[in-house]
């Protein structure tokens, strides 16, 4: 078989012998249509090949930023683990504090004048 390009159009020659006959047949069929679809056939799978390449990279940015995500919303609640108790813990000392200077500014202690000294922990700098 043979293309041959003639003009705008496209043929395929086939040559066949017959013996019998002592006859040589010499077909050409015009495959223009077939060469234009096999044509857009190879753009399509070009064009979904590329696709195909952007949904991977697309879905490999997706499960990174879902990993990401996971781990902060972790860490945000392993960080409200660890403040609530420390919330907790001083949160009295400062309502005992608030109460024994409101007790020595009324003057409800008899005698001598109180002074109070309050030594509270801060966790954010950890000193007294």
């Amino acid at each position: 078989m043979r293309e041959l390009e003639i003009g705008a159009h496209i043929y395929e020659q086939k040559t066949t012998y017959m013996a019998q006959n002592n006859l040589l047949r010499i077909f050409a069929y015009d495959i223009t249509q077939l060469k234009r679809l096999q044509d857009q056939l190879q753009q399509s799978l070009t064009e979904l090949e590329k696709t195909n390449i952007d949904l991977r990279d697309t879905q490999v940015q997706l499960i990174q930023s879902e990993k990401m995500a996971t781990m902060a919303s972790l860490v945000a609640g392993i960080a409200h683990e660890i403040n609530t108790p420390m919330g907790a813990i001083s949160s009295p000392q400062i309502s005992v504090l608030s109460l024994a200077q409101r007790f020595v500014r009324s003057g409800s202690c008899h005698g001598p004048r109180w002074s109070v000294e309050v030594s509270v922990w801060s966790f954010g700098t950890g000193t007294w």
